[in-house]
């Protein structure tokens, strides 16, 4: 175990065999000022991460908890499941939310909403135990009731219905 100063830098450095141990209940790495904390590691208890003195990623008795944005790479993948089998990422030009797994994908909500990008028009809107609405440039086209399906505009068929041959 070599402890020194180079001009430069000062190192602890472990170049023998096995590992370099610090044993202590709680731990804490600060800046040299001793004013700001870059880790903190208790017994028994969270050890947390730090930027510029703000607690940012702790370990906790559920996993972790993370403090401001996952940021990921194009392509970076968030990997959920056993088996990774469910996928959030970014490829550069789409995003994706992708099953990969056995079983269905299922989004639980009273009120699923799906909007354009700039959150300014609706494209689908469904209520639980109501009514499920399609729109066109935010403008509510198709709209199903206790009753039926109520259409907004002009109905363009091709093919038959109910048997009866539509000309095109």
């Amino acid at each position: 175990l070599q402890i020194y100063h180079d001009g430069n830098h000062s190192y602890i450095n472990e170049s023998g065999t096995g590992f370099l141990k610090v044993l202590t209940s709680n731990f804490a790495l600060q800046n040299a000022a001793g004013n700001e904390s870059m880790i903190n590691a208790d017994q028994n208890g969270a050890v947390t991460l730090y930027h510029d003195n703000s607690a940012k990623l702790a370990t906790t008795t559920t996993g972790i908890t993370v403090t401001g944005n996952v940021d990921l790479p194009d392509n970076g993948k968030l990997l959920l499941g056993a088996s990774d089998d469910l996928e959030i990422y970014h490829s550069g030009s789409k995003s994706y939310i992708k099953d990969t797994g056995t079983g269905n994908l299922a989004i639980l909500t009273n009120t699923l909403e799906l909007n354009n990008a700039a959150d300014s028009q609706n494209m689908i809107v469904a209520n639980e135990g109501g009514a499920v609405n399609l729109f066109h440039s935010g403008i509510a086209k198709l709209a199903t009731s206790s009753s039926g399906v109520t259409v907004t505009g002009n109905i363009g068929v091709t093919g038959t219905v109910d048997g009866i041959d539509i000309a095109a």
